[in-house]
């Protein structure tokens, strides 16, 4: 069977490809609906465990940290995206307690969970969180148009009208 080079790079791009949920509130899927972005945590924000706020507020505790047994300064990283794969029929429950581990009850009661945007996002530009929960992080703002996305309604029965992207 003669494969063509078109196919192949046809097949290569999906399987390179990660479903990515970013779950946020009503007034969150609006803003990112009317802006095409998904903004990346400020430093020093209440949300980003994996990067910015917690990284503040290790460096201002201890600027300093041991490695292989020298003083070395830590480094505080950029704002990122958070996001998961779990898409909304896991359960909302689940969802919270991955993104929010012992925090998912209050952070879920926040509505953080209203609303998932969905983005097919090459693997590449996706590092998976150091922590057995499945959360990824994306460095930089989502500049939703170069990606084939839509935004889930609080019931995840589906998109929303015009809100998928070519």
């Amino acid at each position: 069977m003669l494969i063509t080079t078109q196919r192949l790079q046809s097949e290569n791009k999906m399987t390179d490809l990660k479903h990515f949920y970013h779950y946020t509130t009503e007034e969150g899927a609006e803003a990112i609906k009317r802006t095409g972005v998904i903004k990346q945590s400020k430093l020093g924000g209440p949300d980003g465990a994996f990067g910015s706020a917690d990284e503040r507020l290790l460096h201002n505790r201890f600027p300093f940290a041991i490695v292989k047994g020298q003083q070395v300064k830590r480094q505080v990283k950029s704002p990122r995206v958070y996001g998961t794969t779990l898409s909304p029929l896991v359960g909302l429950k689940e969802i919270a307690k991955n993104n929010w581990g012992h925090l998912w009850l209050k952070n879920a009661e926040e509505g953080k969970l209203e609303y998932a945007i969905y983005i097919m996002i090459p693997k590449n530009e996706l590092i998976k969180a150091p922590s057995k929960r499945k959360i990824y992080i994306h460095k930089g703002d989502i500049i939703l148009k170069k990606y084939k996305w839509r935004v889930c309604d609080p019931d995840f029965e589906g998109p929303e009208e015009g809100s998928e992207s070519d």
